[in-house]
């Protein structure tokens, strides 16, 4: 859920936390990589660029979110999705949590933003 995109390999270490990975079939998801790289590309819920990255001797893949799930998906219902998943607060994803729901704002002005402190 990060803002942008992420170095494919990126994506397949996280997804190697929740026990998805993409050298087997998965229960629910079948050939993880295949979704990933072919069907969400090809539905155009996610992209996959190639870019000079300074430092390295190979152009990198990476994966970002695609016009279709830009238009189709909630930030909020994929971050409290997650966080569910992972049985933690929104809140300890600053990042996401202010790219869903906006900056916080103070209950006695609201003119004043307040930047939430993870617990």
């Amino acid at each position: 859920m990060k803002s942008g995109d992420i170095p494919e390999q990126g994506l397949w270490d996280y997804l190697a936390k929740l026990h998805i990975t993409n050298d087997r079939k998965h229960a629910y998801f079948g050939d993880v990589r295949k979704l990933v790289t072919q069907t969400f590309i090809k539905q155009a819920y996610l992209v996959r660029t190639k870019k000079v990255v300074e430092g390295m001797n190979e152009d990198r893949i990476f994966i970002g979110w695609g016009v279709r799930a830009e238009h189709e998906l909630s930030k909020k219902d994929i971050l409290e999705s997650m966080c569910k998943l992972l049985g933690r607060p929104s809140i300890c994803y600053m990042a996401q949590h202010t790219a869903a729901y906006g900056p916080m704002r103070n209950e006695d002005d609201e003119d004043d933003v307040v930047e939430p402190t993870p617990k």
